[in-house]
């Protein structure tokens, strides 16, 4: 960066900015749906836990619907919600990393802003 101009600087520094913040809206949501889904996927599984063994069991495929095994549809309906929660934690940690590279490049803003001014001062 020593060979950059400060206007350069500056503009590279909110490019990483908005950037930054940009991908932190978009993880937010995609955290969202899939919290969203892993409760969605919990309540069935409660639901279908609930049922007796031996009770016939239908899985939605497309437009229609295929009898399934109980045990077989809790197992696939808990890895579901599994991988939920883990995309979700792994969406955690991304979210994690864009907002600390959103306060850094907010920080480095704003030094540069506070050195700016103070050589005015200096100037004056």
């Amino acid at each position: 960066m020593s060979g950059e101009s400060l206007p350069q600087i500056i503009n590279s520094i909110q490019s990483r900015l908005v950037s930054s913040q940009r991908e932190i809206g978009i993880v937010q949501a995609k955290m969202q749906n899939r919290q969203r889904e892993a409760k969605a996927q919990n309540l069935t599984l409660r639901q279908l836990r609930e049922l007796e063994p031996g009770t016939r069991v239908y899985k939605s495929v497309g437009r229609m619907f295929l009898q399934d095994d109980l045990e077989h549809l809790i197992d696939e309906t808990a890895k579901r919600e599994q991988a939920a929660r883990d995309e979700t934690e792994a969406l955690s940690k991304k979210h994690s990393i864009h907002e600390k590279q959103a306060v850094d490049a907010q920080s480095r803003l704003n030094d540069i802003v506070r050195s700016l001014e103070q050589q005015q001062k200096q100037q004056q």
